[in-house]
């Protein structure tokens, strides 16, 4: 079971379900929206479109399972389970098992909040949904999608979110860019230079460039010469100098 954050921002009826959903302007400046992919941020409006579609018009969930949905909007599942995982990731939707939490909706006259249908139509309401079964494909899928792309650390970060994860696909991504560097040892340093430094920790949009630069500036760093990689002379003329110092013979001057 899907439900989707801050809902009541695109519907404007609370007590009947029109043929349509508001798409507010302010999308186009929104740094998280902006910053998935594109198969993310076209399948968000999609969801939005099913949310309408439950009793309760400003509840925001979406009660079909990953298969269903994939169906209906007429993608792969893979894509979908991606691009639901970038969503929540990013704050726009959140799987839940029960819809018994109390939700409360603030209706005013702003940019950001839903239009009142009539000047005296400025309230608050709260509504109560009932518990409902989830669907036992939609359990298994969200688990199965999780598995896949596990988060492997967390970043303390600063801003609402507090904490930045870090995902296999990351790990994976960082080490086909940096192959001369350790991701997984370089990773764990990083991420305790910014436990040590609270003071310059980063944001949530700056964090992976944070990353990267770490990861940059330790590839580019001068690497020491092996032994093990000296020359065929070399190697024979320390061994020559070792034979010469056991016989006690001593260098021309």
């Amino acid at each position: 079971m899907i439900k989707i954050h801050n809902y009541s921002s695109y519907q404007s009826y609370k007590d009947r379900k029109p043929p349509w959903i508001r798409l507010h302007k302010t999308l186009l400046d929104n740094y998280e929206f902006q910053s998935m992919t594109v198969e993310s941020r076209a399948l968000l409006p999609m969801l939005w479109l099913l949310a309408s579609e439950d009793d309760d018009p400003v509840s925001g969930i979406i009660a079909d399972n990953v298969r269903k949905i994939a169906f209906r909007l007429r993608i792969e599942v893979k894509v979908l389970e991606s691009s639901l995982e970038e969503l929540t990731e990013n704050g726009f939707i959140e799987l839940i098992q029960c819809r018994n939490e109390t939700v409360t909706n603030t209706l005013q006259n702003s940019p950001q909040n839903v239009t009142p249908e009539t000047e005296t139509e400025t309230e608050t309401e709260t509504e109560k949904a009932s518990c409902a079964e989830v669907p036992t494909s939609t359990l298994e899928a969200t688990a199965e999608l999780q598995s896949k792309n596990p988060v492997v650390m967390v970043f303390p970060i600063v801003g609402k979110q507090k904490e930045f994860q870090i995902r296999k696909s990351d790990i994976d991504q960082w080490q086909d860019t940096f192959p001369g560097v350790d991701i997984e040892l370089e990773i764990k340093k990083c991420r305790q230079w910014n436990i040590d430094n609270p003071k310059r920790r980063k944001t949530k949009e700056g964090i992976r460039n944070h990353i990267s630069i770490w990861f940059g500036t330790e590839q580019n760093k001068p690497r020491n010469k092996s032994p093990a990689r000296r020359s065929g002379r070399e190697a024979m003329s320390l061994k020559e100098k070792q034979a010469r110092e056991l016989l006690g013979v001593q260098d021309e001057a």
